[in-house]
């Protein structure tokens, strides 16, 4: 945190604060990358106004050409719709460049569409690239900048690489959806059929819950709340949140909730998680406790990753976000950059939370070796440098089934905080598993007649009859004997149901013995284990040589 009166570093400067320090230092060429474009028009125009005459303020887009906004008269010179489609694709960036470059007085140039013109499938696109270089010092011995507002990010040819400084404009930040819920509260505030009063916890609440939408959909959420609700309604809030984030494809907000204690075993994780649970404070930081950035998980496919990475979320009360790295991949030159740095940004805008990758080995393991081996590189390398630098409050799980096709760059130690193993569970902890799937299948609509007990079952013998399998096959067998024992009568299952259900079952212990091996043989020397029990199927021991704090 910066003192009053510090220089804040140029790395800890936020996208509008970036922007304004560009616009002030007459930066000749600034693209900057959003969807938003009121929302950069609103901090471009106020940065004009803080500037006061010194600067003009001119906006162009493919439809309606040139306007000067201090006088709100277009510029005719400039090609625009009006002139016919394939004129405008042929002349209006030329002729625009043109203009701009007979403008002599210190301006500000906002192009909207503008990034079409760099796409190697426009054929001019090489006239215009020499055009802006041409451009760039008269611009900036006359206080010019030209700002490129785009969705999407740039195919910059080569050549244009190191004249255009590029800002990734992100999501709107906690400050500005409070603006804009006061706003709104306020407007409604003399409405009688409508209770916008909100306690200073609501508040926060309803904010955090936003976050990850933009300007326009936070007040589309609230709006939808004092409608449907008549008062501001968090739920209405996230559940507008989930179908929006549900449209970046490659993110996926994840509501349901696992408590840690439904997770069976995996003592020393759980330990490691708990102590780590108030890192992210205020309190932590001016104690100078480094937060978290992740943890990767692998083990036997069923060992309840998956479940863990739900459970943090819910140790920590985070929302649970997941990104499908399949998901990314786009067919066009670029694409799949933007997608992946769009759907990072979206964690971030949500932060805090929790970034969960499912079966990462195959998200990056497959690309790097794919046809697309490239862009799979580039991927790759973007994600390590964003989770070795990211400031944000987005802690990452990511789960694994075999170290193979894991890339080494990954494993470093200090990538994650730490790399646990899961093995299969001890009789223990099948113990507790067996325990909490019979109770679990309970319902409020089920008698007391009908109820299935713990006690009326001899676990311990259960538990020992499924000596090496995963809690995900001890699972399945409870819900398919209790399917079958309804089907033939509509009856509990016994203890023998169940001893059946274990003899028809094959675990994956045995179908994949000679893999599990060597997972467990890898992770001796490469994780920390999850478990302070001995493993279920091998007498090998994780944790020596292991540092469990």
């Amino acid at each position: 945190m910066e003192k009053e009166g510090q220089i804040k570093p140029l790395e800890r400067l936020s996208p509008m604060e970036r922007l304004t320090l560009s616009i002030k230092s007459a930066q000749p060429i600034i693209y900057v990358i959003s969807s938003e474009e009121q929302r950069v028009l609103k901090t471009i125009v106020a940065v004009a106004d803080d500037l006061g005459k010194k600067r003009q303020l001119f906006r162009w887009d493919l439809a309606g050409g040139l306007i000067d906004l201090m006088t709100n008269i277009r510029d005719d010179k400039v090609t625009t719709v009006d002139a016919g489609a394939l004129v405008v694709l042929e002349k209006g960036p030329v002729t625009l460049l043109q203009r701009i470059g007979s403008i002599t007085v210190p301006a500000l140039f906002m192009l909207h569409d503008f990034h079409r013109f760099f796409e190697p499938s426009y054929q001019p696109s090489a006239v215009i690239t020499r055009m802006l270089r041409n451009l760039i010092q008269s611009m900036q011995r006359q206080y010019q900048s030209i700002i490129i507002i785009s969705p999407v990010f740039p195919t910059l040819p080569g050549e244009m690489e190191r004249e255009i400084e590029l800002i990734d404009f992100g999501l709107p930040q906690r400050p500005e959806i409070q603006i804009e819920l006061t706003k709104m509260a306020s407007s409604f505030e003399k409405e009688p059929s409508v209770d916008v009063d909100m306690t200073s916890d609501a508040k926060e609440s309803l904010v955090r819950a936003a976050l990850g939408l933009t300007i326009d959909e936070a007040k589309q959420a609230f709006g939808r709340s004092l409608v449907h609700a008549k008062t501001f309604d968090t739920g209405i809030v996230t559940a507008q949140k989930q179908q929006t984030i549900r449209k970046t494809q490659a993110v996926e907000y994840i509501p349901e909730q696992v408590n840690i204690q439904d997770v069976g075993g995996l003592d020393l994780l759980k330990a490691w998680l708990e102590q780590r649970k108030d890192s992210y404070t205020d309190e932590a930081a001016r104690r100078g406790v480094v937060a978290p950035r992740g943890i990767l998980l692998l083990g036997v496919p069923g060992s309840g990753k998956s479940m863990v990475a739900k459970a943090v979320a819910t140790i920590w009360d985070y929302p649970l976000v997941r990104l499908d790295v399949g998901s990314v991949f786009g067919s066009y030159l670029g694409q799949s950059e933007a997608n992946m740095r769009r759907a990072l940004s979206t964690a971030e805008a949500v932060a805090p939370c929790v970034l969960w990758i499912d079966e990462i080995e195959k998200a990056f393991g497959g690309i790097m070796g794919g046809q697309d081996a490239g862009a799979g590189r580039r991927l790759f390398g973007y994600f390590l440098t964003w989770l070795q630098e990211k400031r944000t409050t987005v802690f990452v799980v990511a789960t694994a089934n075999s170290f193979e096709g894991l890339p080494p760059e990954l494993l470093r130690q200090g990538r994650f905080d730490a790399i646990f193993f899961i093995d299969l569970p001890s009789i223990d902890e099948r113990k507790t598993i067996w325990t909490k799937h019979i109770t679990k299948r309970r319902t409020e609509e089920q008698n007391t007649d009908t109820l299935l007990k713990a006690e009326d079952y001899n676990v311990a013998l259960l538990a020992e009859k499924t000596d090496g399998f995963s809690g995900a096959e001890i699972e399945q067998i409870v819900i398919s004997t209790i399917q079958r024992t309804f089907s033939e009568g509509q009856r509990n299952p016994t203890e023998k149901d169940f001893l059946q259900g274990i003899e028809c079952s094959v675990p994956l212990s045995q179908t994949q013995r000679q893999e599990i091996e060597q997972l467990r043989m890898r992770a001796k020397t490469q994780a920390r284990p999850a478990s302070s029990q001995q493993p279920a199927f091998n007498n090998i021991n994780n944790t020596s040589n292991l540092d469990i704090s």
